[in-house]
């Protein structure tokens, strides 16, 4: 028997992909509050969410999950998302800037796709692939890791700090 496991099953973006027009995308974990006049700058505001061990999700999560992806040994399949980033800065726990080199296309459908990880959880941005949250994530999903048996099975569970529904474009977050 086979099952399919999607990654947002687990673990989110910060936005995502409209799944009735893939052109559009979507707040989800946050949304992007404001762009700079040159396009360079991005500035999200996020919701109120918590990990699937309880602890909050907050900006710094964004920016480790970011800075992380850069580097090769842990996400090297979104690195090239992130190349014509210059920084991440965190302007409180609920709201950060993303500030690119030039402007981006596509920025928003980066976070979109990338699943933004727990830095509580990683004892630096290069431990992504061997740290214990590397091999069973801990996420925003409406499902957690129940348990792992290795070539066998993946049992799931609901999240219980699973925020009861998404956002809805209409309402801005």
């Amino acid at each position: 028997r086979v099952a399919l496991l999607q990654v947002d099953d687990q673990q989110e973006g910060l936005l995502r992909v409209d799944p009735r027009n893939t052109d559009q995308v979507l707040p989800n974990l946050g949304r992007l509050a404001e762009v700079s006049p040159d396009g360079k700058v991005m500035r999200f505001e996020l919701v109120d969410a918590k990990f699937s061990d309880g602890k909050p999700f907050t900006a710094k999560d964004v920016a480790f999950t970011v800075e992380a992806a850069r580097l090769p040994e842990n996400m090297a399949e979104y690195g090239p998302f992130f190349e014509l980033l210059d920084r991440v800065e965190v302007i409180d726990a609920r709201s950060l800037r993303l500030i690119w080199k030039q402007p981006y296309a596509l920025a928003e459908r980066a976070l979109a796709v990338i699943p933004m990880q727990p830095a509580h959880a990683f004892p630096a941005v290069n431990t992504l692939r061997t740290a214990p949250a590397g091999r069973i994530p801990i996420g925003t999903g409406p499902y957690l890791i129940e348990r792992w048996d290795a070539d066998q099975r993946v049992v799931l569970a609901r999240n219980p700090h699973h925020r009861p529904c998404r956002p809805s474009p209409a309402a801005g977050l």
